[in-house]
């Protein structure tokens, strides 16, 4: 026992941004109860650029709390792109007059965003079946919580969905797991993998694919991808903005440990395969009749993680690094497209005369008429976003697609791969169509009148800074790969 307890307390100095985000979330607490809620929003900007400078102290080890985490260099890079991103929302929230306006509800935001992350990054170090579950649902009670805290009507009830939605995930792969430990006498992957060769094809196949439900579900990957849309359309723009990148990396980053881990089993590469090639055709076809903006991205979420599959389908270290490549560039597309949606919610909620006449969407496409004429900048940044998520030079998005279908042809070793290969190539032909739509919108028809939409500098720096990096991994995307 006192070894045990030594293992664990010598554990503790390689977990340092852990312990300290869970004492940001304590003080967030004690700052709202005590303090004045302006402070909540530098104290959480200030902790999260503390936890990135402990991220870079803290030294790697594998092997800690009794095998249970592993802080190692896959982890470190998922905790470098979780914790930007939420830097990058909480940006995004002090641009939303909307979410500012939660004056009642923003310190509870502000620590439950911390608590989540807490758990996205315990998610990113482990392979232990039981921690794995426990992350996760720290990672889906939170999330739940932030798509209700608006407290409205339509928001009560698009949280329920989500909710039901993910408890029934959750117990597939509460259940899945339990097969596995049962088949395997082991909570490691590692070791369920090494078992693995003994236990029948079928048996594996069924706990395997219960198991993965709940990664899933926090990718949006089809089957579980049915919360998606609605949830997009009702949760608070910046919630949504945090979901739809923040919770995707932290379900990749499991699939990358599954994916290490069985990287000799076929069958798990095959799973990967038609779960890819599902979303991909639903994401995509699904999008192309969608005119809230929301909705649409909801659909080309479902999409890009089909294609990010498609790194992890090779099950090799190098497919793990295009798809992390892949994530950062489709993470700072989405951020530049929900930033522009909170600045047209802003121009709508000032806008009292079109009130009346408005279409069945506050983010219908519709209001983004003409907008890249009044704003240049807007227009551009826009603009690039919605090409580099079609893939298309000289985006970063066009160099992701390139490095992750090279990948898949270069391993290309079954007739799957190759019917992957060409579902990739034409789903990607075919969002075209209602991404370039947005550019239609944007620069060729007339603006709604009456529409109030401002931008001031400081989003405009926050546009360009993202148009930049999507421009310059383009040209260098060593410069990232290298670093991954």
């Amino acid at each position: 026992m006192e070894t045990k307890l030594n293992q664990l307390l010598n554990s503790l100095p390689f977990v340092l941004p852990e312990i300290w985000l869970a004492f940001l979330f304590i003080l967030l607490i004690l700052i709202d109860l005590f303090g004045k809620k302006s402070y909540l929003f530098y104290a959480t900007g200030v902790g999260l650029f503390t936890e990135i400078v402990l991220i870079y102290c803290t030294p790697l080890q594998e092997n800690l709390f009794l095998s249970a985490l592993s802080a190692d260099s896959l982890s470190q890079v998922f905790k470098y792109l979780l914790a930007v991103i939420s830097l990058a929302v909480l940006l995004l929230i002090r641009q939303s007059k909307k979410d500012r306006q939660l004056s009642t509800n923003i310190g509870e935001f502000y620590a439950i965003l911390i608590a989540i992350l807490l758990g996205m990054n315990i998610l990113t170090m482990t392979t232990n079946l039981l921690m794995i579950y426990l992350a996760l649902e720290m990672v889906s009670i939170g999330s739940y919580i932030l798509t209700v805290l608006h407290f409205d009507r339509r928001g009560v009830e698009i949280g329920m969905k989500y909710t039901v939605f993910g408890i029934f995930s959750s117990a597939l792969m509460l259940y899945g797991m339990s097969l596995l430990y049962g088949f395997s006498g082991s909570l490691d992957l590692n070791m369920i993998a090494k078992a693995s060769t003994q236990i029948p094809t079928l048996a594996f196949l069924t706990a395997f694919s219960l198991t993965i439900a709940g990664f899933l579900f926090k990718i949006s990957a089809s089957p579980f991808h049915i919360w998606t849309p609605d949830v997009y359309e009702g949760a608070p723009t910046t919630v949504v903005a945090f979901l739809s990148t923040a919770s995707k990396v932290a379900g990749f980053a499991i699939l990358s440990r599954v994916v290490l881990a069985f990287h000799s089993y076929t069958l798990v590469s095959n799973i990967l395969v038609v779960v890819a090639i599902v979303s991909m055709l639903v994401g995509n076809f699904s999008a192309l009749w969608q005119t809230s903006f929301k909705r649409l991205l909801a659909y080309s979420g479902i999409a890009q993680a089909g294609f990010a599959l498609v790194g992890l389908v090779t099950m090799n270290a190098e497919g793990v690094k295009i798809m992390v490549f892949y994530l950062v560039v489709y993470s700072i597309a989405n951020l530049i497209a929900f930033l522009g949606i909170v600045l047209v919610e802003s121009g709508l909620e000032k806008s009292a005369q079109i009130a009346t006449n408005k279409p069945p969407f506050a983010d219908n496409i519709q209001y983004f008429s003409g907008l890249g004429n009044t704003s240049f900048v807007f227009g551009l940044a826009l603009s690039v976003s919605m090409i580099s998520l079609v893939g298309l030079p000289i985006t970063a998005g066009f160099t992701a697609k390139l490095l992750i279908f090279t990948q898949l042809w270069q391993s290309n070793t079954s007739s799957l791969l190759l019917v992957l290969l060409v579902v990739g190539l034409l789903t990607t032909a075919v969002s075209l169509y209602f991404y370039l739509k947005i550019l239609y919108y944007l620069f060729f028809k007339p603006r709604i009148e009456n529409l109030d939409f401002q931008i001031n500098t400081f989003q405009k720096i926050f546009f360009v800074g993202l148009t930049l990096a999507l421009i310059i991994l383009f040209f260098k995307p060593e410069w990232l790969l290298n670093l991954l």
